[in-house]
């Protein structure tokens, strides 16, 4: 078995390498959930919800235990199969489809020279200065929340992806119980409420107004599947890019002669960057369902009601998909990693992702001729599910012609 490989939160990579060969679908004796490594094993629990289900509501009730009270995110969007899920997901698609990304598209390029103006070439945190307040400043307003509450809304993400994580390679079952993840659950609850009742007398041109006023089945949306929408589009609506963002930055600063090479290469060279760093060093790094039944995978049966854990960054470097994974190509086609999910579950904000990141490279390869670490870093680190960097300290030299 490829138990004697210890992962480490700087690079997992060997240990997906050791269980893709030789434990691909594995039993975690220490937690009673399942694993699966493979690019193909793990595409079947993303999209199969007739047998890998996201309903942790129908989990706890199936294994006769108590729910937890008022969990955050338990009966949110990405806690739902089909066609539940297919009704509600309906309802802000539009939001995030390629018009929207259109008409956003100018705002998004405001935002970001601001923020890439604002960096001193003597030193900056690449992280706090621009790869968090882009994007969470972007959904904010799209939201219609302020942005200038992004500090209050760091602290909620951290404690509820990060905090408590001792291990982020087990898969915890007590993830919904945690005293600390449903305080902040009351603290958000009690934060949207006022928004919300604004926005039941007072619309305005926002997803809150939009949701507010939604109906499923000729019911009006009640107040916490609005406020768990809410949640849910705030916290995924920049967690994700927040660390492409970062991902990319770091791997420009340790391999400094790309900056040429994207700036000759345009818009189609910097697409296919962001799908690489998506690939390589993907921002999520695993992703959970539970068994409705006993399936087979791989020749294992795995039996009813149990977690399965789909390791996205295992997958996206299979050798059985991807030639040569093990290297960062940045020309890299096709590339059909998942780092955004599979199947009905694919991100939401996955082209708003994409439209961020790209509109900020093609940016910063303008304004910027290099940068270089200010502190020795080699890669990413784990972050409970997340794989990013917290702070990414860089100087370097602007250009004098764009």
């Amino acid at each position: 078995m490829a138990q004697w490989v210890v992962p480490s939160r700087d690079n997992p990579f060997d240990w997906y390498r050791a269980m893709r060969h030789e434990a691909p679908v594995h039993y975690q004796s220490d937690g009673n959930y399942w694993e699966v490594f493979s690019y193909d094993h793990a595409k079947t629990v993303l999209s199969r919800y007739q047998d890998f289900s996201s309903d942790f509501r129908a989990f706890w009730q199936r294994t006769r235990q108590t729910p937890p009270k008022r969990a955050l995110f338990a009966e949110s969007l990405i806690r739902m199969d089909p066609p539940e899920h297919t009704g509600l997901r309906t309802m802000v698609n539009p939001a995030f489809n390629a018009p929207s990304m259109d008409r956003l598209a100018p705002r998004v390029e405001a935002l970001a020279r601001t923020y890439l103006a604002a960096l001193d070439p003597a030193g900056f945190d690449f992280v706090r200065d621009f790869a968090y307040p882009l994007p969470v400043t972007v959904i904010s307003e799209l939201l219609g929340v302020p942005a200038s509450d992004r500090q209050r809304f760091k602290r909620w993400v951290d404690t509820l992806l990060v905090f408590g994580e001792r291990d982020p390679f087990r898969f915890r079952q007590d993830f919904f119980r945690d005293p600390t993840r449903q305080a902040v659950r009351e603290e958000m609850e009690a934060y949207f409420h006022d928004f919300l009742e604004l926005r039941r007398h007072t619309p305005q041109d926002d997803l809150m107004s939009h949701l507010v006023s939604q109906e499923v089945e000729g019911a009006r949306l009640n107040r916490d599947q609005v406020f768990q929408f809410c949640v849910l589009l705030l916290i995924a609506g920049h967690v994700t890019t927040t660390n492409l963002l970062s991902n990319a930055a770091l791997w420009l600063a340790l391999h400094p002669e790309w900056f040429d090479t994207l700036r000759q290469g345009g818009p189609e060279a910097i697409r296919l960057f962001v799908e690489e760093v998506l690939r390589y060093w993907s921002p999520v790094q695993r992703i959970s369902r539970f068994t409705l039944h006993p399936v087979v995978l791989g020749g294992v049966e795995i039996p009813a009601d149990v977690p399965v854990v789909a390791w996205i960054g295992a997958a996206n470097r299979d050798p059985a998909k991807f030639p040569d994974p093990e290297h960062f190509l940045p020309t890299r086609r096709p590339n059909p990693h998942i780092s955004f999910g599979f199947g009905p579950h694919t991100c939401l904000g996955a082209p708003l992702a994409r439209l961020e990141a790209t509109i900020a490279l093609d940016l910063l390869l303008r304004d910027w001729e290099r940068w270089e670490p200010v502190e020795s870093i080699e890669s990413p680190t784990m972050q409970g599910i997340l794989y990013g960097v917290p702070q990414l300290l860089l100087r370097g030299v602007r250009r004098t012609v764009h």
